[in-house]
């Protein structure tokens, strides 16, 4: 029973080394080639105006469901 628990242990041990091995390899290949990313702001005005879509909610529905202007 010990002799299971022991390789299971470093069998574990093992696995954990291996893994953070393949992290560093990861994380030096990343940073060897680094990419630049350029982009224009188009519009810095907020999507939407949460007062027009309260009042939206408030007027009345026709049958099929859309809004009838008054």
């Amino acid at each position: 029973m010990q002799i299971v628990l022991l390789s299971a242990a470093i069998l574990i041990t093992a696995l954990c080394a291996v893994l953070v091995a393949a992290a560093w390899r990861n994380d030096r290949t990343i940073e060897r080639d680094l990419g630049v990313a350029t982009a224009e702001v188009l519009s810095a005005a907020p999507p939407l105006d949460r007062e027009l879509l309260h009042d939206r909610r408030r007027e009345p529905q026709s049958a099929a469901g859309r809004a009838v202007p008054e």
